[in-house]
This record gives C-alpha cells, sequence and structure tokens, in this order.
C-alpha cells in the first residue's frame, strides 16, 4: 500500500474521532517566509496536538481490541494515546522518563491510563517500554517509527 493510500484510509478511519481544527492566516509568519502561511491549529484537539490522529489511526486498524496497548512518551503522544485508549474501552499501558513533566503527567493520568515510569530519558523509557511489550504479548505503539502512526 502507497503513502497516498495509507493517509487517504487514515483520514476514514480517524475522521469520527477528530475535531476539523481551522487553518488560520499568520501574517508575520507570511512576511518572514515571504509567501502565504497558514497555521493548522492542532492545539484545538481534545488531547492538545495533532499526535491524536497518528495514535488513533494505529490503534483503528489494529484487528484485536483486546489486545494491551503500550506507549513511552515524555508528552502530548502519551496524552493522545491516552485519551485514545479510554475512548475506545481499550486496555494501555504509558512508559514515561522519571524526569516527564508533572503537567504532562496530570494530563495523562486524568484518562485514568495505567502510568509506568522508567529511565532517565525518553530513549530509555522506549527500550523499557518496547522491553515490556514484547514480554507481555502488547502491541508497542511508536511515537513516531511506525508508518500508521505517521499517516
Amino acid at each position: 500500500m502507497g503513502l497516498l493510500s495509507e493517509v487517504l484510509g487514515a483520514e476514514n478511519r480517524i475522521r469520527k474521532y477528530v475535531r476539523e481544527t481551522p487553518l488560520e492566516y499568520s501574517i508575520p509568519l507570511s512576511k518572514l517566509g515571504g509567501a502565504q502561511v497558514y497555521l493548522k491549529l492542532e492545539n484545538l484537539q481534545v488531547s492538545g496536538s495533532f499526535k491524536i490522529r497518528g495514535v488513533l489511526n494505529k490503534l483503528l486498524s489494529h484487528d484485536n481490541a483486546r489486545d494491551l496497548f503500550v506507549t513511552a512518551s515524555s508528552g502530548n503522544h502519551g496524552i493522545a494515546f491516552a485519551y485514545a485508549i479510554k475512548m475506545l474501552g481499550l486496555d494501555g499501558v504509558v512508559f514515561l522518563p522519571e524526569n516527564a513533566s508533572p503537567a504532562k503527567i496530570q494530563d495523562i493520568m486524568q484518562y485514568e491510563i495505567d502510568v509506568r515510569f522508567f529511565g532517565k530519558d525518553t530513549v530509555e523509557t522506549e527500550a523499557h517500554a518496547r522491553r515490556f511489550a514484547n514480554a507481555n504479548n502488547a502491541v508497542y505503539i511508536s511515537p513516531y517509527n511506525d508508518i500508521k502512526v505517521i499517516a
């Protein structure tokens, strides 16, 4: 399946779950760039970022809703993951680095998901989350390294 097909499939899967956010013309950025620049206001998504689109596409593309889903994040991906897991009634675990932002932790925990802390940075956290997923036959959802997440 080509990238265009992936993107169109993603749009069809997630359409009813995400907000249609506006484009806003930016005068200062247009002047700076010498072209018309519009900002896509994905900060208006329920989860506060565009990350909800990729997370939902990956979860909705998966065949077995009874599986355990796992991710690692230091912020917006974790918030989107937690929101999507709760909204879809799935089971998930978010791994965060030990030094994660208290505000991001609070935003994730409001969705009543299993939150675990590991590692001094996102590299350690992600490696641990992947090992956990493998050991528990869970589905690891990467914040960046998956065609379903980036489509």
